[in-house]
């Protein structure tokens, strides 16, 4: 064949051959018209046509002939590698002076290069990609098709023609995509809280360490399952898949976009409390929602047990003055509106100072928690105890008139008189005086009514201690 007529064909079947590839179509490439039926004109005209438009693709092109080496390239192909078609000209896939790298870096031989395995196999090789070091040493990376020609009725292909595009920036974005991705993978990994991703189901998609250590599941348990059946309480789930209607649609919630405190439920069932805060995203044209959960038994621990310390006497654990007098206060607001009877009884220990001198304070604490001890053994729950002052104590009795706290009091005087307190194997026994007041038209808050108590407590100790004495 002259070199006209191979230029000729070699152009048009790559035109072709480009046509087909954008289309999916089989690798046949037919001739589309006898050049024998061509004059020289028109095979000059039709070649520069379709060197024309080779010329213009944003694709490289490159013919190889069956030996592997280069016959015809166009600029796009030059722009790509780096080279000039002189550069290029009778090189062969071949060459040790290409050097090109598989996609995790190891070495591309050249007899495993797209076009040299089209040639040998007779079969096309789409879409691979290659890294190719430029002369300065610039990586380009690219995706590579490579078609192979045949003569009419002839197996083997006598020519390979290989398009190929740069896919460098496509390469950088997946590169940054995945080192995004790994950077969240180890911040999940390595979070304490539980981070949970669910689809608009509410069927869980993705489960962290941390999520496995606080709820006790292991993410392959949970894969797929329904969140909220898993974890919340029945209540909760009812609302929950009502809220994901609106969520599936929106992608927005009453829970979304806030921190809120919720109890959860463990593998071994008991509830605990956790932080949560939820999120939303769009993936797929679907939303999902991505939840950090933080597990708060610890943090409530704690704030419970400072609450009691501001509520509560240190040594003997019942209520201190300020909060004994805030709660009694709520108490008798409630029984003035109402018409209901309340009183108090304030006692203290008798001859307490010589406890301690003789005792030591040690002793003395002893002997407070025991009074403590007696005390919650003899009063009802709705009653307030506490302690308002060193020794002394007082308690609030609601829906108790005068003459039943007179007897709750003597009841508490003769059980403490018979405790038997072991202080460093030392037996001690101890007396209380206690002044007993009741709720009146003349009484206007607790502190009155306190006061009142407290007269009457200063009578029975003046009336020789170890007694009971009301007020009025």
């Amino acid at each position: 064949m002259k070199r006209a007529e191979c230029f000729h064909r070699f152009t048009q079947e790559i035109f072709i051959s480009q046509l087909f590839w954008r289309v999916g179509k089989p690798r046949c490439l037919p001739i589309f018209m006898e050049i024998s039926n061509m004059t020289k004109e028109m095979l000059r005209e039709l070649a520069e046509r379709y060197q024309s438009v080779i010329a213009v693709m944003a694709e490289g092109v490159v013919v190889q002939l069956k030996d592997g080496s280069i016959v015809e390239c166009n600029e796009s192909a030059e722009h790509i590698l780096g080279l000039t078609r002189d550069q290029m000209m009778k090189r062969t896939s071949m060459d040790p002076s290409w050097y090109a790298i598989h996609e995790d870096g190891s070495p591309f031989p050249g007899d495993t290069h797209p076009a040299m395995v089209a040639l040998r196999t007779g079969e096309p090789c789409k879409n691979v990609i290659m890294g190719v070091h430029k002369l300065r040493g610039e990586l380009t990376w690219i995706s590579i098709n490579a078609n192979p020609i045949f003569h009419s009725n002839d197996p083997c292909p006598y020519a390979v023609v290989t398009t190929f595009h740069d896919v460098t920036a496509h390469k950088g974005a997946e590169q940054a995509i995945q080192e995004r991705e790994a950077a969240l993978s180890a911040m999940s990994q390595a979070s304490h809280d539980a981070l949970i991703t669910i689809n608009s189901n509410g069927k869980i998609l993705f489960w962290n360490p941390a999520a496995e250590r606080i709820f006790g599941y292991a993410a392959a348990e949970v894969s797929g399952c329904d969140l909220h059946e898993l974890l919340a309480g029945l209540e909760e789930q009812e609302q929950a898949h009502k809220g994901l209607l609106t969520f599936a649609k929106t992608g927005t919630g009453a829970i979304m976009e806030r921190t809120r405190e919720v109890m959860a439920r463990h593998k071994d069932g008991h509830f605990f409390p956790v932080e949560l805060s939820v999120a939303s995203y769009r993936l797929n044209n679907e939303w999902l929602a991505v939840g950090s959960v933080r597990d708060i038994t610890a943090r409530k621990e704690a704030e419970r047990k400072l609450q009691e310390m501001a509520m509560l006497d240190g040594l003997t654990g019942i209520l201190n003055r300020r909060y004994f007098l805030e709660l009694s206060e709520q108490e008798f607001k409630r029984c003035r509106r109402y018409h209901r009877p309340l009183s108090l009884i304030m006692f203290d220990i008798d001859h307490f100072k010589q406890v301690n001198d003789t005792y030591g304070h040690d002793a003395g604490d002893t002997v407070l928690q025991a009074v403590t001890q007696t005390g919650r053994a003899i009063l009802r729950e709705a009653d307030i105890f506490g302690r308002i002052g060193g020794e002394e104590f007082a308690i609030t009795l609601p829906e108790t008139n005068l003459v039943s706290a007179r007897h709750v009091a003597d009841r508490l005087r003769c059980a403490i008189g018979n405790l038997n307190i072991n202080a460093h194997e030392t037996l001690i026994h101890i007396t209380s005086s206690m002044g007993v007041a009741g709720i009146n038209h003349e009484i206007h808050s607790i502190e009155m009514l306190l006061k009142c108590a407290d007269q009457a407590l200063y009578r029975a100790k003046n009336a020789g201690r170890n007694r009971v004495e009301t007020f009025g």
